[in-house]
């Protein structure tokens, strides 16, 4: 007995001088990455948005012009410092930190794409005030595109450059992801994983292998506002960084046709149907050399929901089916794979609003 409590005791001080150790550690890093205040320098303007404030500059006359830092935990607008002095010559320059990002506040929230549509949006109507051409990289350009769609009047022009592949946007959250975030928002372990990843020589190792061309001439400045970026208000700077983890910024674009019918009282019928279209190839056309063009790798793929429900009220019954269809045809080869999955369920309605409780009546 007196050796199971020596062993728990001694399990609990190493855990705890292992956590010590860590957050000694966390707040070290912390301190060393924000010593040089380069960031304080840049970006003397503040936005008050509702979800936080906004850091970002204005320079030049003419007609506006926003840039778009990309969506990562180590950007901002310094991105744009070699840019902004040319296009303020004619233009009226606006370069702006994204929320979670550069000297812009950095809430404890899960940061979505359509949370910088609206921040987007907002801006130009609220700062800018006029019809803006935007010029975004990376990540950025698809929740420019959100944003277009949902104000196209704001928007004059747009330039995207280097934006995310289609692929890599249409993942979204799974259990794996959200259990990476979760362990992230950790206040000790997940800021040392933080840490980890996003050290100096992390940056340097993502410069060299997706940014620059001539790995030379990356400049040490350029490292050092980076790894500041990374690491400003401390613990908050990893929550851009776990949404992204998390795939809470992806954003997909899809399109089709959905009807919903009331064909009774208190029962609702509801069918979609969603086409895609897929490019797909194997390496077994490369062995086999099938005379197949660039255009006959596309197909053709189909996602269809349906589903009936009844609800009084009190209770409520319902059925649903989802169904998928994918398809991959060659000369010597075909494959058609379709699946689907039906749902029956039964409950009931508690504790409802009061302007959805019936009244009894005599």
């Amino acid at each position: 007995m007196n050796k199971k409590i020596a062993y728990t005791l001694s399990f609990i001080g190493l855990t705890l001088t292992s956590l010590t150790t860590l957050s000694i550690i966390n707040k070290a890093v912390d301190q060393l990455a924000i010593s040089k205040e380069l960031l304080d320098k840049h970006n003397k303007e503040l936005y008050h948005w509702r979800f936080g404030d906004i850091s970002y500059s204005v320079s030049g006359e003419g007609k506006p012009v926003l840039l778009i830092h990309n969506l990562k935990e180590d950007s901002s607008s310094i991105e744009w410092n070699k840019i902004i002095p040319v296009l303020s010559r004619s233009h009226t320059v606006y370069a702006i930190d994204l929320l979670g990002c550069g000297l812009s506040e950095r809430p404890s929230i899960t940061y979505t794409s359509y949370l910088y549509t609206q921040l987007i949006n907002d801006f130009i109507h609220n700062i800018i005030k006029k019809k803006t051409s935007v010029i975004a990289t990376g990540k950025s350009a698809s929740f420019i595109l959100g944003a277009c769609n949902d104000n196209e009047e704001a928007y004059d022009e747009l330039i995207l450059i280097n934006p995310d592949s289609i692929h890599s946007l249409k993942k979204t959250p799974s259990k794996r992801t959200k259990t990476a975030e979760f362990i992230l928002k950790t206040p000790i372990i997940g800021t040392f994983i933080y840490h980890l990843k996003t050290s100096r020589k992390k940056i340097l190792q993502s410069f060299e292998e997706h940014y620059f061309y001539d790995q030379e001439s990356i400049p040490e400045s350029f490292v050092d506002y980076y790894f500041e970026s990374a690491h400003l208000t401390a613990r908050k700077a990893k929550n851009l960084y776990a949404s992204l983890v998390g795939k809470y910024t992806n954003a997909n674009i899809s399109f089709g046709y959905a009807y919903n019918w009331v064909f009774a009282r208190n029962c609702l019928a509801c069918l979609s149907l969603t086409p895609a279209i897929a490019y797909k190839a194997s390496d077994v056309d490369a062995e086999t050399h099938e005379g197949k063009t660039w255009y006959g790798n596309f197909n053709l793929d189909f996602l269809i929901r349906a589903g009936v429900v009844y609800n009084n009220g009190k209770y409520f019954v319902g059925t649903s089916f989802v169904g998928k269809n994918y398809n991959y045809h060659r000369n010597n080869f075909s494959l058609d794979n379709g699946f689907g999955t039906l749902q029956i369920y039964v409950g009931f309605n508690f504790n409802l609003r009061k302007e959805y409780r019936r009244k009894n009546t005599r």
